[in-house]
């Protein structure tokens, strides 16, 4: 958070590793985590994003199967029933906060699609994405919103040279091994 307690000090963060070393696992519990008791305090707009549907799917399984187990405690229960919390195979919804938490694909939507305003976008599997259009049809919702957060997930595939993770991993990279970390966002 900042000094001030009023938003996140990094809007941005990059988490690349190869297969199976638990990126997805790690990220559906901070999504649940984000969904119920995340800022702003109604109206949070969670995405999970990727270039097609199957990627976004694999992230939002997790999400099911976690909210599954805690929906079986009596604390989460008692949550549950309080807020109204709903959940199908697109979307998990708090009604009485106005808050969602969905998969989107950049292959199967448009910018005209009602991105909203996400307080919070995982981008799973990046380097499949081919070019920034859709991520930054995605953060430009995000600009004046203090609490919000884009984190990138993703192996370096098969062709890091021709995605736009290469170029966030190399200023990443050059930033940190400068140590001019104001910089970062």
């Amino acid at each position: 958070k900042t000094k001030d307690g009023q938003g996140f000090k990094y809007s941005r963060a990059l988490i690349s590793m190869a297969r199976a070393n638990g990126k997805t696992a790690i990220l559906s519990v901070v999504l649940l985590y984000r969904f119920l008791f995340g800022q702003p305090a109604t109206n949070r707009e969670l995405g999970i994003v990727s270039q097609d549907l199957p990627h976004a799917e694999a992230l939002y399984k997790y999400c099911q199967i976690q909210w599954q187990h805690l929906s079986g405690m009596k604390q989460f229960k008692t949550l549950a029933n309080k807020l109204g919390i709903e959940s199908n195979q697109r979307e998990f919804r708090i009604k009485s906060q106005a808050t969602t938490l969905r998969k989107m694909s950049a292959s199967s939507a448009t910018t005209s699609d009602g991105l909203g305003h996400m307080t919070l976008s995982i981008f799973d599997e990046y380097h499949l994405f081919t070019n920034r259009d859709y991520v930054n049809s995605v953060t430009s919702g995000q600009m004046f919103m203090p609490y919000a957060q884009t984190i990138f997930i993703s192996t370096s595939g098969s062709d890091p040279a021709h995605s736009p993770m290469y170029e966030v991993y190399n200023y990443y990279s050059r930033l940190l091994t400068s140590g001019n970390y104001d910089e970062l966002e």
